[in-house]
């Protein structure tokens, strides 16, 4: 019985590697497919918005318009990436619905030839129209912008490159989605802002962060998002990467990887390895993602310690098995061996008697 013990034990192990690679890649599986659900949102609103305006549903003549359908829209984002909807068009105009974090409050923005090419921010009625003049901001022209500029390049829809919300100073990206006319040129585009801040909170709920850690970051290792709660972005507003992480979970994925992604080939499939740091096992996967004008990799990194507490607790309980097992089989043992010993003690002890003289014996049955 005690060999099945350590027989467990030594099996145990030996499978915590596997239970381990299993677990993270299941739940590297379901945080990407979930990041792409989430990314997915802003798509479908650019979709639903393009195909009005192309239809002639929605004038995109008339800001008040779009504001009001955006001012609809707004509770898509409880469930999906996204903190603005917006058009612009190539001659610099631009009407869009965002909510302010600082000031907690939705906001219509405008700029054109009406403001002059300054953002004005106006306060939305009941049905989405502009109403109140909250601010005068800065010059703004959308075709200077990453969003635009990259719509108009690839003449599809697509993922802008990362960059900081000039109002909110915060990283995000953008999804656009360019509208033609029907002789085939590009009239404007409809687009959705995702701020990462909002991202890193969709990564914190994620199963694998609950014990350990997920990170999203550009093959550069500049940050896009973290579980943990951590900035991407350093005091002086620049970009932050992996490596200025203070985070031991994270750290300890941090040099491998940089060594691979700088020395090694690219990772185009999900990749496992095993780590040891301040004499303990880490277990990390790294998972490409990829859509249309994003190449991310998620990291995740869980400690060995997550993955063999179940199989500690069987072990205890096993251990306990084997134990009382073992009591029980002792006491069976010296009971059967009292009942097969007890009539030859009476036969040797009737010899003894006759033996004596005593001629009168009887051995009692068992």
């Amino acid at each position: 019985m005690a060999g099945i013990g350590g027989l467990w034990l030594r099996t145990a192990q030996g499978t915590a590697e596997d239970l381990a690679q299993q677990v993270m890649g299941e739940g590297s599986d379901r945080a990407q497919q979930q990041l792409a659900d989430y990314l997915a949102n802003a798509e479908r609103i650019n979709q639903l918005n393009a195909g009005a305006i192309a239809a002639g549903d929605l004038s995109s003549a008339d800001p008040n318009a779009l504001t009001r359908r955006f001012w609809q829209q707004r509770f898509l984002f409880n469930s999906g990436c996204g903190s603005a909807i917006f058009w612009a068009d190539l001659q610099g105009e631009f009407v869009g619905l965002g909510f302010q974090r600082v000031r907690d409050r939705w906001e219509i923005g405008r700029s054109g030839a009406a403001t002059g090419g300054v953002f004005f921010s106006f306060a939305p009625n009941a049905q989405g129209n502009a109403t109140t003049l909250l601010n005068r901001l800065d010059p703004y022209d959308p075709r200077l912008r990453p969003w635009c500029q990259r719509a108009v390049q690839t003449q599809a829809p697509v993922w802008s490159p990362v960059f900081e919300d000039w109002s909110q100073r915060d990283l995000k990206i953008a999804h656009s989605h360019p509208i033609d006319n029907d002789a085939g040129e590009l009239i404007g585009i409809v687009g959705v802002d995702c701020l990462f801040s909002n991202l890193s909170g969709f990564l914190a709920q994620q199963s694998l962060a609950e014990s350990g850690a997920v990170v999203v970051m550009e093959r550069s290792g500049e940050l896009i998002a973290t579980s943990t709660g951590q900035a991407v972005l350093g005091p002086d507003q620049q970009r932050l990467t992996l490596w200025d992480l203070d985070i031991p979970l994270v750290q300890t994925a941090a040099e491998p990887l940089r060594s691979r992604l700088v020395e090694g080939s690219p990772i185009t499939q999900p990749q496992q390895w095993v780590m040891r740091a301040g004499g303990r096992r880490y277990f990390v996967q790294v998972t490409p993602f990829r859509r249309r004008g994003i190449d991310w990799l998620i990291v995740a990194t869980l400690p060995e310690a997550v993955v063999m507490a179940p199989i500690d607790r069987s072990l205890g309980i096993t251990t306990g098995l084997s134990v009382v097992a073992l009591g029980g089989a002792i006491a069976v043992g010296v009971g059967a061996t009292r009942w097969l010993v007890q009539p030859v003690v009476r036969v040797s002890a009737a010899s003894h008697r006759i033996a004596a003289g005593q001629l009168d014996q009887t051995v009692a049955r068992s």
